[in-house]
């Protein structure tokens, strides 16, 4: 049985990384680092099953609800996002908290529209949910092998110069997380953090 080993009602970053992110920057390519955090350890039921205790399962359920865009879970999961942060200290000076899009905009909106107008307002930086969105298309679901910037639509003209919050609920492969975060670079963000409510584990 897999067991959660931590307070599950931890706020704060338990998961601190950086990747390289690749770009191009005027016909040749340039890489950048970006940091990332998570909160949560994330045990994915395609893979883990249900043997895992009860804890594991309310983080999942909770997962599942913030997906699923249901009120009091958003506003606990940005609780939590506005607690972590302050914690960590990261800078937010000259900031933009802005998403990396779902799937289908539905999805988008009602997994994200209300969380950032909660963490943007208690952090004092700007809201950028409207900055970046993206047509539909087919779920990624956590694979490295899928490029969703064809159909990205961007907003670059608010965000240039700026720094970037790139908030999503769960990081993965970090496939995702590259490439929107090159997409802002590469079109004028000054920097991106990637922050997340979870990172899966299989372990």
């Amino acid at each position: 049985m897999y067991t959660l080993k931590y307070d599950k009602k931890i706020k704060e970053f338990r998961h601190r990384d950086s990747c390289l992110v690749r770009m191009r920057k005027e016909k040749s390519m340039a890489f950048k680092e970006c940091k990332y955090y998570a909160i949560h350890d994330y045990y994915p039921l395609s893979s883990i099953g249900n043997d895992v205790d009860i804890n594991i399962k309310t983080i999942r359920s909770f997962i599942y609800s913030f997906k699923d865009g249901h009120k009091a879970d958003v506003e606990y999961a940005a609780n939590i996002i506005v607690e972590s942060i302050k914690k960590e200290s990261v800078n937010l000076e000259n900031t933009c908290l802005m998403i990396i899009p779902a799937s289908k905009p539905e999805k988008t909106n009602n997994r994200f529209e209300y969380f950032c107008s909660i963490v943007a307002k208690a952090l004092n930086i700007e809201n950028g949910f409207n900055y970046l969105s993206a047509i539909g298309h087919e779920e990624t679901k956590g694979t490295s092998n899928k490029n969703i910037t064809p159909y990205l639509i961007i907003n670059s003209e608010q965000y240039k110069g700026k720094n970037i919050l790139l908030f999503d609920d769960i990081i993965t492969s970090g496939s995702s997380f590259k490439q929107v975060s090159a997409k802002l670079l590469e079109t004028g963000a000054k920097s991106v953090t990637g922050i997340f409510i979870a990172k899966t584990t299989r372990e």
